[in-house]
């Protein structure tokens, strides 16, 4: 299986611990790719810290024929679905800050998107969906397909000409790649090709999912949000890397804007 990530400065570190827990936890034959989304200086900057892994680096530069919007997030949902041009075959995508938890065979991710859909009932992911709708000639959907790792099959985009992305995925609206997605896949397609494995994946962004500590053993993969958590709450993310064989120490930095504390590979202190 192809395992795909983006990935930039801010997320270097948080880049690192997946790629240790990859090495560690991922049982199944993959390849594992990583692209990291910056200029040729920080790029070569932060390519040489995944040497030891057993990955591809790749750049830009090996997705010539797209032109970059200006902030980053938007380039990264560009970047994400433009790999179809790069892969020609299936792929999974694993957000930067996602690290694996415990021995995971990949392949229960496969289906469409995170096999979970959400309801398509925000103002502005409802006008996206409508635009995408239009562009692509196929009926709006009342859900979207949601959640991480995120599974792209390829087959929806038999039929289109996949440079048109970086003229379909923006315009006059906040962008959403996976709402894009799932109108190119259609509600037939979708309802035929969805997964029906728990998809696995804990997000901790909140107390709520502190408070469950005790199950998130039942977890193949997991991310923490350190731009919504305190530091007492990273320390005990901090001590539950750890325990997985991963060692981290809590550092002091800005993510997202944001004065907080991020988990940072030993290696790099």
């Amino acid at each position: 299986m192809n395992l795909f990530t983006v990935t930039f400065e801010e997320d270097l570190e948080r880049s690192l611990i997946q790629a240790y827990s990859i090495e560690k936890f991922v049982t199944n034959p993959h390849n594992y790719f990583i692209f990291i989304n910056e200029a040729n200086d920080v790029y070569e900057r932060l390519r040489h810290h995944f040497k030891q892994f057993n990955c591809t680096i790749l750049s830009r530069a090996d997705l010539p024929n797209y032109n970059y919007p200006q902030e980053g997030w938007e380039s990264q949902q560009l970047i994400k679905l433009a790999m179809v041009d790069y892969f020609k075959e299936d792929y999974l995508i694993l957000d930067s800050k996602i690290f694996f938890t415990k021995p995971t065979d990949t392949n229960m991710f496969k289906g469409l998107g995170g096999n979970s859909l959400v309801p398509i009932d925000r103002e502005d992911i409802k006008f996206a969906a409508e635009t995408y709708a239009n562009i692509l000639e196929m009926p709006v959907p009342t859900h979207y397909l949601s959640m991480w790792p995120f599974y792209i099959d390829i087959k929806p985009f038999e039929n289109i000409d996949i440079n048109s992305l970086q003229n379909d995925l923006f315009g006059e609206f906040t962008p959403f790649e996976y709402v894009y997605y799932s109108v190119l896949c259609g509600q037939d397609y979708t309802n035929t090709n969805i997964g029906s494995n728990i998809n696995g994946c804990l997000r901790v962004t909140s107390q709520k999912q502190f408070d469950i500590i005790d199950k998130w053993q039942d977890f193949h993969c997991m991310f923490f949000k350190p731009d919504l958590l305190n530091e007492d709450q990273m320390k005990t993310a901090c001590m539950f890397v750890n325990n997985l064989g991963i060692k981290v120490q809590l550092k002091q930095a800005v993510c997202r804007e944001i004065s907080t504390f991020i988990l940072e590979p030993n290696e790099l202190s």
